[in-house]
């Protein structure tokens, strides 16, 4: 190894660490300032407040008009995300799982008819205005998973208080009719 390829290293791990300790300094003086100004306003005065499970209340919301109810955790709409732009997205309802419309036993396909008319009456059919928060993406393509509020209420809330589903655990149900959870925790109890 030549002297000059050791100069030209150490040169530019000392160019790194000017550049690591400009750019720290820089934070801590935007920081102070940020301190200095006052606290910040963390979310407009008009955005409404959002009730969930888990979830607080300084996310940013986006408002949304209901396209159609798909099935007892989501929920087609056309999100507004800014002026003048429109998306529409399938948003599944956060830590909310509803009973399966294609399941193996007609009772659980009825426990899921049932909850996606109550959602559908919750939301207020097509055309409904509608807020979605805390948006992530899901895990099928297309689809994002998010709280979504109707009338200052959370849907995924409201359909666990109504008894149409439960709080979503990541987890493979082993089975979906006798036997499984919709069978053993309330099905037998409303049919």
């Amino acid at each position: 190894m030549r002297p000059s390829d050791c100069t030209g290293k150490v040169e530019m791990r000392i160019r790194f660490a000017a550049v690591l300790l400009a750019t720290c300094a820089l934070v801590l003086a935007s920081a102070s300032n940020a301190e200095a100004a006052g606290p910040k306003q963390l979310r407009p005065a008009r955005t409404p407040q959002v009730f969930a499970i888990g979830a607080s209340l300084d996310l940013p919301v986006i408002p949304a008009k209901v396209i159609r109810v798909i099935d007892g955790d989501n929920v087609e709409v056309d999100a507004r995300p800014w002026p003048g732009t429109t998306k529409r997205v399938s948003v599944r309802l956060q830590e909310f799982d509803a009973p399966e419309l294609d399941a193996d036993c007609e009772a659980e396909r009825a426990a899921a008819r049932n909850a996606k008319e109550a959602l559908n009456t919750f939301l207020g059919g097509p055309g409904a205005q509608v807020v979605i928060a805390g948006v992530r993406r899901g895990s099928f393509a297309g689809r994002v998973v998010a709280q979504v509020v109707a009338g200052r209420r959370d849907a995924s809330q409201a359909m666990l208080e109504a008894g149409h589903g439960r709080v979503y655990v990541k987890k493979k149900r082993k089975g979906r009719c006798e036997g499984d959870f919709w069978y053993r925790q309330f099905l037998w109890q409303r049919y």
